[in-house]
């Protein structure tokens, strides 16, 4: 009793909630919690699209995405606050049409934990835990591109940016880079890589597999997750044809991966950049 007020000591249950869908989102900290655990993880960068010619093209498909950050924290916060919680949209796969240089990969959305909730930045946060999502793979071109003539580049993993409201960080991680296209007209792309963790291991979930390489001017590969699922698959390459069930990107499942980047194609504005995953954030609390 304090001051004539019956108060709550302890919470009022233990449990775990997760958000997995895109969006932004309020969670009211329970009576008695004072400490929670929180995952979060960004969105996975979609694969990049190929170069479409009218004609044999070699050597020209797309890059894959980058996988989502991840970091899992301990967090300090205070019974009553509401916190602010985003999950990161999926990148979505680049897309062309004939004769065009094709689009890159749209970067995945960047998933957060804050207090205040005032998302967007311009004031001062008691907590923060953010992680990026990763970028997206670069389209396929005509040979123009200076830095790797020809080549879709894979797009960089999302990175975990300094926190705030921390009072231990278990995990640590930046999503895999996406794989290269291939280098030649019946090369295979890259594969994608895997999580590299700067804190703790890869014991968080089940970490995403890198995505496997297309084949015959294939596209790369997504960038592997560091919490679930698997990225995509580099797409097949497809000179002289037309199918685009052979040229598209893998999509990637799972929560964080990256999507497939395009195989090389001709005259085949079907297909298109495989997509990454969504971001999650999940919070996790006890009693005392």
């Amino acid at each position: 009793k304090d001051a004539g007020v019956w108060r709550t000591v302890f919470p009022d249950a233990p449990g775990s909630i997760s958000f997995g869908l895109y969006g932004q989102y309020s969670w009211t900290v329970p009576n008695g919690v004072y400490q929670v655990l929180v995952t979060v993880v960004g969105a996975g960068g979609g694969g990049g699209k190929s170069w479409c010619c009218s004609g044999s093209c070699s050597g020209l498909g797309g890059g894959g995405g980058g996988g989502g950050g991840l970091v899992q924290a301990l967090v300090a916060v205070t019974p009553g606050w509401e916190m602010g919680i985003g999950v990161g949209n999926q990148g979505t796969g680049g897309i062309t049409t004939v004769n065009d240089t094709g689009s890159d990969g749209a970067v995945g959305g960047d998933s957060w934990f804050i207090y205040p909730n005032i998302p967007g930045g311009g004031v001062t946060y008691t907590v923060n835990i953010n992680a990026q999502g990763g970028r997206g793979g670069k389209a396929g071109t005509n040979g123009t591109r200076a830095e790797k003539p020809g080549y879709g580049l894979g797009g960089a993993g999302g990175v975990v940016p300094a926190t705030t409201g921390a009072t231990s960080i278990i995990y640590r991680a930046t999503g895999g880079a996406g794989g290269d296209s291939a280098s030649g007209g019946c090369d295979n792309g890259s594969a994608g890589g895997n999580v590299v963790f700067s804190v703790g291991s890869t014991t968080v979930g089940t970490p995403g597999a890198a995505g496997p390489t297309g084949i015959y001017a294939g596209g790369g590969g997504g960038g592997g997750a560091g919490y679930s699922g698997t990225a995509g698959i580099g797409g097949t390459g497809n000179p002289y044809a037309v199918s685009p069930t052979l040229g598209t990107g893998g999509d990637s499942s799972g929560v964080g991966g990256g999507g497939g980047g395009t195989g090389d194609e001709s005259d085949n504005t079907g297909s298109r950049g495989g997509n990454g995953s969504t971001g999650l954030v999940v919070i996790t609390w006890a009693l005392p």
